[in-house]
C-alpha cells in the first residue's frame, strides 16, 4: 500500500512537472509568435551598421515593399568604434525572398513615428547570407524633407530682400533733403524758362 502511494506521488509528481515545462514551452512560443518569431521556420540572420538608428528598437519590423519580413533582434554600440556607431541584428523568417548581396538596409520612419528597416533589393546576381553584413541607409525624416523644400523658397525671399534693400537705400539717397532742394530749383528753373518762352 505504502509501495502505491510512493508511486502514485511520483507520478503526480512527474505529471505536474511536465505540465509546467509544456505551459512555459507554449508560453515562450506564444510570445515569440506575437513579437513575429516562427521557431520552426528556418530564420536568416543580418547585420547593418549606423550612424543613429532614429528610434529603431528591438522587436520593431523588417519589411521589403511594404510587406513584413522579420524583426529587428538586437541593437548594440560597436566595441571600440570612436564614432559610437550602433550593430543592429535583425532576422528574415521569409524563405520565399532571396536579398541580393547589394541590398540597402534603410532605417524608416511613418507618419507617427515608428522606425523599422526596408529592405531595397539590389540587382546583384549573389545572394546575401545568413551572417553577413547589409549596406545602410537612413531616410531622411518629415522636418528633413519639408526643410529641403523650404531651401529653395528661403534662398529667394533673402535674395528679394536684398534687393528691396538696394532699392530702398537708392529712394533714400534720391529723396534726401539735398536733393529734393535741388529737383525744387530745377522744377523753379524749368516753369521760368517755359514762361519767358511763352511771352516771346
Amino acid at each position: 500500500m505504502t509501495l502505491n502511494f510512493n508511486l502514485l506521488k511520483k507520478l503526480k509528481e512527474i505529471e505536474i512537472g511536465l505540465i509546467t515545462v509544456i505551459a512555459i514551452a507554449v508560453l515562450y512560443w506564444g510570445i515569440n509568435y506575437l513579437k513575429g518569431i516562427n521557431l520552426f521556420n528556418s530564420k536568416r540572420t543580418f547585420y547593418a551598421i549606423y550612424d543613429q538608428v532614429n528610434g529603431l528598437v528591438t522587436s520593431n519590423v523588417v519589411t521589403v515593399n511594404g510587406y513584413k519580413i522579420g524583426i529587428v533582434e538586437n541593437i548594440s554600440f560597436i566595441h571600440g568604434d570612436p564614432k559610437g556607431r550602433l550593430l543592429v541584428k535583425f532576422s528574415i523568417n521569409n524563405k520565399d525572398i532571396e536579398i541580393p548581396a547589394n541590398s540597402v538596409a534603410k532605417i524608416q520612419n511613418d507618419l507617427l513615428g515608428t522606425a523599422s528597416i526596408v529592405i531595397l533589393i539590389g540587382n546583384s546576381p549573389e545572394k546575401a547570407k545568413s551572417g553577413d553584413t547589409l549596406k545602410s541607409a537612413l531616410a531622411t525624416t518629415l522636418q528633413q524633407e519639408v526643410s529641403l523644400q523650404m531651401l529653395p523658397i528661403k534662398t529667394k525671399a533673402e535674395n528679394l530682400m536684398l534687393s528691396l534693400d538696394s532699392v530702398l537705400a537708392v529712394i533714400q539717397y534720391v529723396f534726401n533733403e539735398q536733393t529734393r532742394e535741388n529737383l525744387s530749383r530745377s522744377f523753379e528753373s524749368i516753369k521760368i524758362t517755359i514762361k519767358k518762352s511763352l511771352k516771346n
